[in-house]
């Protein structure tokens, strides 16, 4: 075997159910349950549903807003949140595309894809970006030419 399908080997695809590394991806079994009910209680299902994104959505931010390197923004966590946020989008997506569709596709892509690449290529250009003096310097000497000033 070459080395690319060990790659391959090493990722598994994980259903809704599934755990991964003792990590459920579904918090709230409620949820789980079909809208074999009424109109309003469809609503309420996906309010719901609505509702649990949010909440995701917010831990997200606040774990990628604090990553310092780009390996903080892949842990095991962090990427079970993502792919139950992606479980819930698309499940809302298809249970009520008229009222919720645009937005939880919206979410999907920002939070579960762009914020992630964007946050990871802005912490590698960093921690290559070698530090330079001169700032400090020009900052020092601006500092002294304000506070020569009568």
């Amino acid at each position: 075997m070459d080395s690319t399908s060990n790659e391959v080997q090493k990722f598994k695809i994980l259903r809704p159910n599934e755990k991964l590394n003792g990590l459920s991806l579904e918090s709230n079994p409620a949820l789980l349950t079909g809208g074999s009910g009424s109109n309003s209680e469809d609503f309420d299902n996906s309010s719901r549903i609505f509702k649990s994104i949010n909440d995701v959505q917010r831990f997200l931010e606040v774990k990628r807003s604090k990553a310092s390197t780009v390996l903080d923004l892949f842990t095991t966590s962090l990427e079970a949140q993502r792919m139950r946020l992606k479980s819930y989008c698309e499940r809302l997506m298809f249970k009520d595309p008229l009222a919720y569709g645009r937005e939880a596709k919206d979410i999907l892509w920002k939070k579960c894809y762009y914020d992630v690449i964007n946050t990871a290529k802005l912490l590698r250009s960093v921690s290559r970006r070698p530090k330079r003096r001169t700032n400090v310097i020009n900052t020092a000497k601006l500092l002294r030419s304000v506070s020569r000033r009568p």
